[in-house]
């Protein structure tokens, strides 16, 4: 009798393990290597019907519509893992900017999310349709160059449910939330948007990171509230200014027009301004 009691112990045991094995720290069921890789399909464009919605805005130049994917939903080592068809290695660099230093040392908010510290790829940008095409996942977007790809005049970011700027290197940048006002009425006549648009880059390396700073915990500019991570909100219209050395340095309007059940942002933008582009650090 104490040796059925012993198996059967051992049997429960077993298939206990079995069913932890099976399961992430949540407890949820964890993913398969086709379901992962089905998360690598996720589209980047709008569809038809998203683009027939807002062609009339669109038809000004200088405009776009552009889904962000949650960084951490598609840009993880899962996914990395299954994706067969890798862009360029990260290890080339395109400029002295492009660094791998851990620039959250650089921040005093503890609120703000981790940024990515991979190096630009030496190679044109991919621009590509699926999550799954380009570094980053698709959490990433240049207003410049048009493209989804980590690392070429990256502007913007979503990450846990968070829109970012400034990344690799010393590039920095701000946002500010407009709350749900028509991006149709936004120009650089805007109160809101004319000290944004009249700020000037710093042009010595240290004072970049003191900026980078300095935005990371949120300022004002001129009586306007700025920080390098606000909340995404559905309906909002924000304004952004991303500073990219060697790159570009731009200002953009946009708003959040739908946002998935999966975290995912639909945005509806407008460019207010390009910049000469900010030259790189002498010593």
């Amino acid at each position: 009798m104490k040796r059925f009691y012993a198996a059967a112990t051992l049997v429960l045991l077993l298939g206990s393990l079995t069913v932890l094995a099976q399961t992430t720290p949540e407890g949820q069921k964890k993913e398969t290597d086709a379901e992962l890789a089905n998360r690598l399909k996720k589209p980047l464009g709008p569809s038809k019907q998203e683009r027939l919605k807002y062609q009339a805005f669109l038809k000004s130049k200088n405009t776009g519509l552009v889904r962000l994917l949650p960084r951490e939903k598609y840009d993880t080592p899962e996914l990395q893992r299954v994706n067969r068809n890798p862009v360029a290695p990260a290890s080339l660099s395109r400029s002295s900017l492009d660094d791998t230093r851990d620039r959250t040392a650089l921040k005093d908010a503890a609120d703000v999310p981790r940024v990515n510290t991979m190096e630009p790829s030496a190679k044109s940008p991919v621009v590509g349709k699926k999550s799954g095409d380009v570094r980053g996942g698709g959490a990433y977007y240049s207003f410049t160059q048009g493209t989804h790809e980590y690392g070429y005049a990256t502007d913007v970011s979503l990450e846990q449910s968070k829109f970012g700027v400034g990344f690799y290197g010393a590039n920095y940048g701000f946002l500010t939330d407009l709350g749900d006002v028509e991006l149709e009425t936004i120009n650089l006549n805007t109160p809101a948007v004319k000290p944004l648009a009249a700020y000037k880059p710093v042009n010595l390396e240290a004072d970049a990171r003191r900026e980078f700073r300095r935005f990371g915990q949120g300022d004002q500019i001129d009586g306007v509230t700025v920080k390098s991570h606000v909340p995404m909100k559905l309906n909002s219209t924000y304004v952004l200014r991303a500073i990219n050395y060697n790159e570009a340095d731009v200002l953009v309007a946009f708003k959040v027009v739908d946002i998935d059940s999966d975290g995912s942002a639909l945005l509806l933008w407008k460019r207010l301004k390009r910049y000469s582009t900010p030259q790189p650090f002498r010593n």
